[in-house]
C-alpha cells in the first residue's frame, strides 16, 4: 500500500543518513519512489548509485564487481549502450567468464543487434562447447532472423548434448513450425510433453493444427 511504501521510504532515508554509500538501500528507495510516482527522486537515487560505482571504477579500472553492478543498473534504466560498454570492458578483463558474454548478448538483442548477439553466443560455445543452452539461445536468434538451417543445426547439436531437455525440443518445434513443417513440429512438442508434462502441457501447442 502507499502508506507502507511511504514508511519504507522513511526507513531507507534514515539508513542512508548514516550510510550514504549503502547502494542496496538507495536502489530499494529508488524502486519505492518509482511506485509512489516520485520519478525525479527515483532517478536521483539511481544517478547517485551510478556515480558511486563510477567513482570506484575511476579509482580501479579492474574493479569487475563495480563494473558488473553498474552494467546491471544501466540495463534496469534502459541505458543499453552504456551497459554494452561495461560488459565489453568486463569481457576484456575476464575473457573466460561466460556470464559476461551472456549478459552482453542480451543487451545486443535489446539494442536490435542480433548479429552481435550471435557472435557473443558463438564466443560462449568456444569457451563451453558442451552447453546445450548456448546452442539453443543462438538458435532462437537465428529463428528470429529466419535463418532456419542454422537454427536447426544448433538445436540438433543441443538435443544430442541434452536429449532429455524438453526446452530443446520446444525450440526445435518452433523452428519446424516457422518452416511450416507441422508434423515435425508436433513430434517435437509431443517429445517435450513426454519429457516434462507439467511444464509443457500439449494443449499449449496443439493449436498448430488450426
Amino acid at each position: 500500500s502507499i502508506k507502507n511504501n511511504e514508511k519504507a521510504v522513511e526507513d531507507y532515508t534514515m539508513v542512508l543518513l548514516f550510510q550514504p554509500n549503502d547502494t542496496y538501500s538507495r536502489m530499494q528507495r529508488s524502486s519505492l519512489y518509482k511506485e509512489l510516482g516520485r520519478v525525479g527522486e527515483s532517478l536521483g537515487d539511481i544517478d547517485l548509485v551510478v556515480s558511486h560505482y563510477s567513482a570506484l571504477i575511476a579509482k580501479d579500472a579492474g574493479d569487475t564487481n563495480s563494473l558488473g553492478r553498474r552494467a546491471q543498473i544501466f540495463v534496469e534504466i534502459k541505458r543499453y549502450s552504456d551497459a554494452l560498454a561495461d560488459y565489453t570492458s568486463l569481457i576484456k578483463l575476464e575473457p573466460e567468464d561466460t556470464e559476461h558474454y551472456e549478459h552482453r548478448a542480451k543487451v545486443n538483442s535489446l539494442l536490435n543487434k542480433p548479429l552481435d548477439a550471435i557472435a557473443d553466443y558463438t564466443a560462449l560455445i568456444k569457451i563451453d562447447a558442451n552447453s546445450s543452452r548456448n546452442y539453443r539461445k543462438r538458435a532462437e536468434i537465428f529463428l528470429k532472423l529466419k535463418k532456419y538451417p542454422e537454427a536447426l543445426a544448433d538445436l540438433n547439436i543441443g538435443i544430442k548434448l541434452r536429449p532429455k531437455e524438453a526446452f530443446n525440443f520446444i525450440a526445435r518445434g518452433d523452428v519446424y513450425k516457422a518452416m511450416d513443417k507441422k508434423l515435425l513440429a508436433m513430434a517435437d512438442y509431443i517429445e517435450a510433453n513426454n519429457l516434462d508434462p507439467k511444464n509443457f502441457p500439449l494443449t499449449h501447442y496443439v493449436q498448430i493444427e488450426d
